[in-house]
């Protein structure tokens, strides 16, 4: 193991803490849950962790990201492009600002089947810096339109693939458990899932998935410093697991 991952997992290891404290503090019971839940599914519980995290865009408007950390926040996730053109416009105001309260940032890409793959994926990276700690690149995948099954999966690799050799790291996929179990395949499992899922578990098979990395349980979540509801996630996994993620190693 690399000296500098050392450093680091020992830095992240002084908040395991309260990491797991926060999985069972008052968001909701359902919170409690999750955590419950998420013990009772480990072969080894003790090594297992769940840490708290929100995604936003511009329809949250202004977030004061400062009261967001103090409410326990610990990671966020936030739009930055959709298409071949768009960029969010809060993306960079939420970028910087989310930094600047020490809380884990990840960039995320709304894609749209119907356009060319490969210039989405430079609409992305044109726009998006990631630095060391930040979580890797995201693809959000959710419609269909006219497009078929063969166009998405082979368009969707595409656009994983050239942003994964541009930053050289592997991007997360973001779904939900419809269009995993219709439209992807096992192909896609060498790449860490984030799975939207409203509901007190996650329920049922994830085509070839052993596992998710990240949940989204909610889309009328309420968090300090961000007025109205907001998506609310958790990660899950081991403290190495998530200082891979995050350190890019």
């Amino acid at each position: 193991m690399k000296t500098n991952h050392v450093v680091f997992l020992l830095f992240l290891l002084s908040f395991f803490n309260l990491f797991s404290c926060d999985a069972k503090q008052s968001d909701s019971q359902h919170r409690e849950t999750v955590t419950d839940g998420l013990r009772e599914e480990s072969d080894k519980p003790a090594k297992e962790i769940t840490i708290s995290g929100i995604d936003v865009s511009h329809h949250q408007g202004e977030v004061d990201w400062a009261l967001v950390k103090r409410d326990e926040i610990h990671f966020a996730f936030m739009k930055a492009t959709e298409g071949v053109t768009w960029v969010d416009p809060k993306f960079q105001q939420n970028w910087k600002a989310a930094k600047e309260a020490d809380i884990i940032r990840g960039a995320y890409h709304f894609y749209r089947p119907e356009r060319d793959a490969i210039s989405q994926a430079e609409n992305f990276i044109n726009t998006v810096v990631l630095e060391s700690g930040d979580l890797p690149p995201v693809l959000d995948v959710e419609l269909k339109y006219n497009v078929s099954k063969r166009d998405i999966r082979q368009d969707v690799l595409i656009w994983l693939k050239y942003v994964e050799a541009a930053y050289n790291r592997k991007p997360i996929l973001y779904t939900d458990s419809s269009f995993v179990n219709l439209e992807l395949t096992d192909e896609f499992t060498r790449y860490p899932l984030w799975i939207a899922e409203y509901s007190d578990s996650v329920r049922g098979s994830l085509a070839g998935w052993e596992k998710w990395t990240f949940w989204q349980y909610t889309n009328s979540g309420k968090v300090k410093g961000v007025s109205g509801p907001v998506d609310r996630n958790i990660f899950r996994g081991t403290l190495t697991e998530w200082g891979e993620l995050v350190s890019g190693e």
